[in-house]
């Protein structure tokens, strides 16, 4: 049956209805044009693209639905498609949507040619939204833009200024601008994008600071990439939202910058869509900020190499007249060719005076002979290698300041070498700058101490009469002081002297006499009669007691030092002391109290829900408002302070009877319990306090309050929360008892009072002992034994357990030796010991110190241990599985493991619980099917299996018949220690 053709290169209409299909149920929109660039055919899915109907679109020119910016480039690729029968790939174009707006949209294309002439008929093109690949392919052209900019730019603000130009142009980014710190102001030195002014209005919306939650703030503080979403939705950055929103400007993200490990500043780049910056085009910036830092590093280098050429230049001048005098060497070099004719060595034709002196040879010695004859390392340490690309090719071959170790003189010398191209070699020309460099060195080092000098100079200098009088002054006295030169001179300088520090400017003065040299800080009087601070240094110029006084302006240090003081002093979130300084304030208090004293520890309920659901900051102005109440409540600022993580503190003093503190704790909690604002939501909050009391006399420590007063407030919490509760004897003691037993286990493991005892595994079918399994037992110096039930979880929570694992693996593999051979050991590993990346080579190294088979050690791990950092367990387990030791799944059955473990891991063996084994004693008909389940599946998947807990002949025979094959338990035998 033959059927109509209504498309070229499609021969039946049921093939093309295929097609049209396929096409209009795609995500893609297909376009055909015709050699004239009108589209013919479209397919249906272009109105949810750009909202466009195909009857629209048909019979229109592409550059009708172009952007403006975009027309140059489709006219280049539709030659590229039509002229050239090429297909262009990821070009990002920008179409006109039925709304009047424009997106952006990544472009296939390819020539339609005729199937019988192969001559173009036309055009097939694919839009398709592909936002994160359009995104990528935005910052790859920023990147690739910002290359070209960092080859061509010849300044630092070249290269920023074009960077930021590079960002808005090739990545069509809104707007970008780069920021320094500048005298602890963050100030822009570049921006490029969006109508100018409109970051300078913002700025000064801000008192021209930096907004401290902006991108740009927080990639300096952090020196890490700071993304801002929406910029619509960041409360951080709420008094620039009017001119976000004026701009278009939606989402932005901060890039650090960074010139040899040195943060320099940030790149800004913002975007006029929201989320942005949320998929592949971080990695990319980070690139662009990366070149730009190497960037910025080059052109400095470049300019400090220019520097020290001029440098170089200077001292060189003071040595050419002894230079011009001499005659530089010169020598003639023909090419060595080896017998397939390539270049590999030069033979000295000719060579003047100095060239055979400097080489301290003779003429005769010289000429003739090869490079590689007189200097043999010359092709592995010289030039030897640009010396022939020379000859070959006649590209001269310059080489300054070039180290060379020279093995006729025994050292490394420095050279300005030039080479140019002769008929049958070179001609080579060295002087050797070797001194020329070590001056250059020298000035370096000079200046550098001259530098150091000046930085650390004083800002004013006087010279002082016997009597103290001024009779000259540096010009910079007028611009830290006010006082002209001229005003001063003649004066009593003590008179210019707060008399506060007047004491200390005599003493001073006295001992310049003595010493010949003092050094104090005091306050000078302003021209304008205010105060300056200074750090003066007096030395004595004469016996006769002239003296010169070198004066620094400290004043912003000192305000700087009393500013910092008080950070220190106080928590920078709620403005209120920090817990060691409470707590030296409360042991003040305990020393000199006549009356009760209390301190409490307050959690407020719900705030990490509060950090959770809004935000950190959120949850920050939450604690800062407690903490006021709190403070108000107790009627002294003082005596409330930040304690560790979202505790507050309060210490109250003067308490007529302990039961006073019940009375302040309602007081407080009333207060924290009025609405607090945080924007537009009101949160109704509540506090968990914890109460410590000391009588006077009592003896009792601040810290041993705060503990108790921590733990009361875990107790209060525990009840519920908004209480308030006292320690409980009980758990404070507990306390005591985990510290006291965690600092015994580390002294029982420094003394080795941690012992391998062994447990025999038996063939359940013919109760031949098989192997052990190591068990830890902890013999104290006293010969106590402490049960592991006391100690275990403990090492564990406390990381002990680590050490713990390694003092008995090492102890079980050194007696080893002792056991029958052919006999196993298994030893048991903590989830901890297991997730430790140098667990194999512990394993290994102890394995080979004592000697012992891989095959014969099993390790034994939980299964809940398997959960933990799969990736890490697997390596360690691969690797030692390699080496010969087996795996074990401890108390299987009792976890929580997939067992899909079992497969991907390298497990051997399975180990029944002996919860389960006790259960098939009972009668359990649910242990028992368990048992039969779990040692089927340990045969189907090729496991050995062991049953633990075995107590009775009986169970061990209901075991065997389940199909156990080894059994462990005090039927076979008790753990002991090995016989010597």
């Amino acid at each position: 049956m033959s059927g109509r053709v209504d498309h070229h290169g499609l021969s039946s209409a049921g093939t093309w209805e295929r097609y049209r299909l396929i096409a209009d149920n795609s995500r893609d929109v297909v376009l055909i044009s015709d050699l004239e660039g009108r589209f013919v055919w479209v397919q249906p899915s272009i109105e949810r693209l750009l909202g466009w109907t195909p009857e629209d679109v048909v019979g229109r020119r592409g550059r009708d639905f172009l952007h403006p910016d975009d027309v140059a480039a489709t006219l280049q690729a539709r030659a590229d498609v039509l002229e050239h029968k090429k297909a262009v790939d990821d070009l990002v174009l920008r179409y006109l949507c039925k709304d009047g707006s424009y997106k952006e949209c990544a472009v296939h294309g390819q020539p339609r040619l005729d199937p019988r002439t192969g001559e173009p008929l036309g055009g097939v093109f694919i839009l398709r939204d592909d936002a994160g690949q359009i995104a990528a392919l935005r910052a790859l052209a920023t990147l690739s833009r910002a290359a070209q900019i960092q080859v061509t730019s010849r300044s630092e603000q070249d290269l920023l200024d074009g960077t930021c130009r590079a960002v808005v142009e090739a990545g069509r980014f809104a707007y970008a601008w780069y920021v320094r710190e500048v005298d602890g102001r963050l100030l822009p030195v570049a921006s490029s994008g969006g109508p100018g002014g409109w970051l300078e209005d913002a700025l000064d919306a801000t008192g021209g600071e930096v907004l401290p939650g902006a991108p740009s703030a927080r990639a300096l503080a952090t020196g890490q990439l700071a993304i801002s979403s929406d910029l619509s939705d960041d409360p951080a950055l709420e008094p620039w939202r009017s001119h976000f929103e004026l701009q278009g400007l939606r989402s932005a993200v901060g890039l650090p910058v960074r010139t040899d490990d040195t943060l320099d500043g940030a790149l800004v780049v913002y975007a006029a869509e929201p989320r942005a910056f949320d998929d592949d085009v971080p990695a990319a910036l980070l690139d662009l900020a990366a070149t730009l830092g190497f960037g910025l590093a080059r052109l400095r280098d470049q300019h400090e190499r220019e520097a020290l050429l001029v440098r170089s230049e200077a001292e060189a001048g003071r040595l050419r007249a002894t230079l011009d005098s001499l005659f530089d060497p010169l020598a003639l070099l023909e090419v060595v060719r080896d017998e397939s004719g390539r270049a590999v060595d030069l033979r000295y034709a000719e060579a003047n005076d100095a060239a055979v002196a400097y080489n301290r040879t003779t003429r005769e010695e010289m000429l003739g002979r090869t490079m590689l004859e007189l200097f043999p390392n010359l092709g592995d340490e010289g030039p030897l290698a640009a010396y022939l690309h020379c000859a070959e090719t006649g590209e001269p071959a310059v080489f300054d300041d070039y180290a060379f170790p020279n093995q006729m003189m025994g050292e490394e010398r420095r050279y300005d070498l030039r080479a140019m191209q002769t008929p049958d070699g070179i001609s080579l020309t060295w002087r050797d700058v070797t001194e020329r460099w070590r001056a250059a060195r020298r000035v370096a080092d000079d200046e550098r101490r001259y530098r150091l000098v000046a930085e650390h100079g004083s800002d004013i200098l006087w010279e002082l009469d016997p009597e103290g009088r001024l009779v000259w002054s540096s010009a910079s006295l007028q611009r830290i002081l006010g006082w002209r030169r001229e005003d001063l001179v003649g004066a009593q300088t003590m008179d210019l002297i707060h008399p506060d520090d007047l004491d200390a400017a005599r003493d001073a003065r006295t001992r310049v006499q003595t010493d010949r040299s003092a050094q104090g800080e005091y306050r000078m009087r302003c021209a304008d009669g205010s105060y300056h601070w200074v750090e003066a240094r007096s030395d004595l110029l004469s016996e006769e007691g002239h003296r010169i006084v070198a004066m620094r302006d400290v004043q912003a240090e000192r305000m700087g030092r009393a500013e910092l003081d008080h950070l220190v002093a106080h928590d920078p979130t709620t403005g209120a002391p920090t817990r060691a300084v409470l707590l030296s304030r409360l042991d003040e208090l305990l020393a000199n109290a006549s009356t009760t004293v209390a301190l409490f520890c307050a959690d407020v309920d719900g705030l990490s829900r509060v950090n959770e659901s809004l935000s950190y900051a959120a949850g920050d102005q939450v604690l800062a408002v407690v903490a006021d109440r709190m403070a108000q409540a107790i009627g002294d600022w003082d005596r409330v302070g930040r304690g560790s993580g979202d505790e507050l503190l309060a210490v109250i003093p003067d308490l007529t009877e302990p039961s006073d503190a019940d009375r302040v704790a309602e007081d407080i909690r009333a207060a924290v319990r009025q609405p607090i604002e945080v924007g537009d939501l009101v949160l109704q909050m509540t506090v968990s306090i914890g109460i410590a009391t000391a009588e006077p006399g009592s003896g009792i420590d601040p810290e041993t309050m705060l503990r108790d007063a921590g733990l009361a407030m875990s107790q209060a919490k525990e009840y519920g929360g908004d209480q308030a509760a006292y320690v409980d004897p009980e758990l404070s003691e507990q306390a005591s008892r985990r510290l006291h037993l965690e600092r015994e286990i580390r002294e029982g493991l420094a003394g080795g009072e941690f012992r391998s005892w062994l447990q025999p595994i038996v063939s359940l079918e013919t109760g031949e002992v098989r192997g052990y399994e190591s068990l830890v037992r902890w013999i104290r110096a006293d010969g106590s034994i402490v049960a592991p039930f006391e100690f275990l979880p403990l090492a564990e929570r406390s990381g002990l357990i680590v050490d713990l694992d390694a003092q008995v693996l090492d102890r079980t593999l050194s007696v080893m030796g002792r056991l029958d051979a052919g006999t196993t050991v298994a030893i048991n590993l903590a989830a901890l010991s297991l997730r430790k990346p140098d667990l194999p080579d512990l394993v290994l190294t102890a394995i080979e110190r004592h000697g012992v088979d891989p095959g014969r050690v099993h390790l034994e791990v939980t299964e809940t241990a398997l959960l933990d950092d799969v990736s890490m367990v697997r390596q360690n387990m691969v690797r030692l599985a390699e080496a010969g030791v087996r795996w074990y799944v401890d108390d299987f059955g009792t976890g929580y493991s997939s067992i899909s473990h079992l497969r991907d891991l390298p497990i051997a063996g399975l180990k029944l619980d002996r919860s389960f084994t006790f259960g098939v004693a009972e009668g359990d008909r649910r242990c028992s099917e368990l048992s039969l389940a779990l040692v089927g599946l340990a045969e189907g998947l090729g496991l050995d299996g062991v049953a633990e807990g075995v107590e009775t002949e009986a169970v061990a025979r209901v075991l065997e018949a389940h199909g156990w094959k080894h059994g462990q338990g005090w039927l076979f035998g008790r753990p002991a220690p090995v016989p010597d």
